[in-house]
């Protein structure tokens, strides 16, 4: 994956070359290089200009961006396109011209050929922008469970797109500041509520949506269900497991390039573990990371070595201390544009630098097995993630006093993913738990911010598209089968895999929580001394300055429950966001 940005003009009268937008986009594409530290190149047409910082996998180097054939369109795309060798022999057979051999060329003839429904049939993860200079209108277009992410905002007729929001802040006009709203939807969803983000005035483009924006307004529609698949595929279990190991195999080998080192995360846990398996089988050669931690509670360790002594296979672990946590926070935050609620990406952070120290540019990983698969234990309680947690965050929200000002949106915000405080079936908690914990925070604040911090690109081979399609052709019982979740996987792994992995109950991924450290470290003391200081609190009034007294004393005295744990971190990690994006303060 790359780095992508642009400043568009929507004004026609505004149709010539502006040296200023060219040296702004220049200075967005920067600020994003280690997403593409390959190449960067940034390509100007009469309204405007776009950048390109390249990790180079397919195609010629910063060939990007492109015009189409007969100069209607300027196109940039960052993600990689898997079933482009396919699309490509399509498409030429009905006459078009690819102008590079790069795989993300096929979504502008795809567009070129069908319009917007024409990017339904990628099978992929992308963010792309295409800009009509006819129409002058700009289509902006993210893969269907949002991995790549990307962002934009319209001010004075200028469209504003970037890969990461610190790009666009960056040549902004206007001052930002935080969406107390959207603050509120990431400790209780995940994430802000898409469109929206943190930052008033900027956009995210939705999974599986398209966002296409004019002079006249901003239109936005889906160009895909991945629920739409209701038919139920009938066979025997046996069967059943057969087909998902033939797609699980198929979209692993698609995701892996001889040409590049390979390598695979692994957890200790099933998901990870069959993707090792089958990754292995076809290339020997692939390396594995995984986390560890010098806190017990947390490390998989026992079940990481067990896998590795099965396949054996090169596995680099990468061991995480309390002081580690701490001395990587600013890092993460910068990266992650987001408060946390929880300190788990921080080590995915650390585990990146790890891999791109060893010379791998991607690594496959496990993500999406749980919600297409109903591996996490509330799906047994027919409940999900955001509701199990749902009572804590409205302690959390009280504790911060955020809860009396804003109680009718939350309710309001609750009820648009839970109508009638009830999720009926399987596959609703399912799309529930995909459009809140994956596309929100797995994928994004755990996922590509993290991975990409490095330029290491993340793959998921359970998001194949034809995985997804199968994932809900199946029936409750192939997945929740005599108390035992994942059931098709469990059967379709057998002899892949150690028994003590394959039938291990889940073990969800956290890190250590780290506010007893603060005060051992030496960046602790120094963030605690700025952040939590009553001036600074006060200043910037987010959170009840009462609580934070008593958070204070709290610590103080070694007596913080789990609630006071979360919000001590809700607290540090917003003032820290406040102070790198609004204040721009550097670390």
């Amino acid at each position: 994956m790359c780095g992508i940005a642009g400043i568009l003009h929507l004004d026609k009268s505004k149709n010539h070359f502006d040296k200023k937008t060219y040296r702004q986009v220049q200075e967005m594409i920067k600020l994003i290089k280690y997403r593409g530290p390959d190449a960067q190149k940034v390509v100007v047409c009469p309204s405007g200009a776009m950048g390109f910082s390249h990790l180079s996998f397919i195609g010629k180097l910063s060939n990007q961006p492109i015009f189409s054939e007969d100069g209607r369109y300027l196109f940039v795309c960052n993600g990689e396109i898997f079933n482009h060798l396919s699309l490509r022999k399509d498409l030429e057979n009905l006459g078009h011209v690819f102008s590079s051999d790069s795989d993300c060329e096929c979504i502008l003839h795809l567009f070129e050929q069908y319009g917007s429904r024409g990017f339904s049939k990628l099978n992929g993860q992308f963010a792309a922008v295409i800009w009509d200079k006819y129409a002058q209108k700009c289509i902006l277009l993210r893969d269907p469970f949002g991995i790549c992410p990307l962002f934009y905002t319209v001010k004075n007729t200028q469209l504003f797109f970037s890969s990461e929001i610190k790009a666009i802040l960056q040549v902004f006009p206007n001052n930002v500041s935080v969406d107390m709203r959207s603050l509120v939807q990431t400790i209780l969803f995940y994430g802000p509520i898409p469109p929206h983000t943190i930052f008033h005035d900027i956009n995210q483009v939705e999974p599986g949506e398209t966002v296409e924006i004019s002079n006249t307004g901003v239109n936005r529609c889906f160009y895909i269900n991945i629920y739409s698949n209701t038919k139920i595929l009938k066979g025997s279990k046996s069967e059943k497991s057969h087909i998902l190991e033939k797609y699980v195999n198929d979209a692993v080998k698609l995701r892996l390039q001889e040409k590049y080192n390979s390598a695979v995360c692994i957890s200790g846990g099933l998901d990870s573990s069959w993707i090792a398996s089958i990754a292995t089988t076809l290339n020997p050669k692939v390396m594995a990371y995984s986390i560890q931690f010098t806190d017990y509670q947390y490390d998989e360790s026992p079940y990481q070595k067990q896998l590795v002594n099965f396949l054996g296979i090169t596995h680099i672990p990468i061991m995480v201390s309390l002081n580690n946590i701490i001395d990587n926070l600013i890092q993460t935050i910068w990266h992650a544009e987001l408060p946390l609620t929880r300190t788990a990406p921080i080590p995915v952070y650390m585990l990146s630098k790890a891999i791109y120290n060893e010379n791998n540019q991607y690594i496959l990983s496990g993500e999406g097995a749980d919600e297409l698969f109903a591996g996490y234990p509330v799906f047994q309680r027919c409940k999900t993630s955001i509701q199990d947690k749902f009572d804590k965050g409205i302690c959390i929200l009280k504790n911060l006093g955020l809860f009396n000002q804003m109680e009718d949106i939350i309710k309001a915000d609750y009820t648009s993913f839970i109508p009638n405080n009830r999720a009926s079936n399987l596959k609703n908690l399912q799309k529930i738990e995909i459009n809140t914990k994956l596309s929100q925070y797995l994928l994004s604040t755990q996922g590509d911010r993290m991975y990409m911090s490095h330029s290491i690109e993340p793959r998921f081979p359970y998001l194949d598209s034809n995985v997804v399609s199968f994932a809900f052709s199946l029936q409750k019982s192939d997945v929740l089968f005599q108390k035992q979740n994942k059931y098709l996987m469990r059967l379709a792994s057998c002899n892949k895999i150690p028994e003590s992995i394959r039938l291990r109950n889940k073990q969800g991924y956290l890190a250590p929580t780290i506010h007893r450290q603060m005060m051992k470290n030496d960046l602790g003391k120094e963030l605690l001394s700025k952040y939590f200081s009553s001036q600074y609190t006060r200043q910037l009034g987010y959170f009840s300055d009462y609580y934070i007294k008593e958070i204070s004393h709290k610590m103080d005295n070694d007596s913080l429950d789990e609630t006071d744990k979360t919000c001590f971190l809700i607290i540090l990690t917003t003032h820290i966001l406040h102070s790198l994006f609004i204040e721009k303060s550097t670390f």
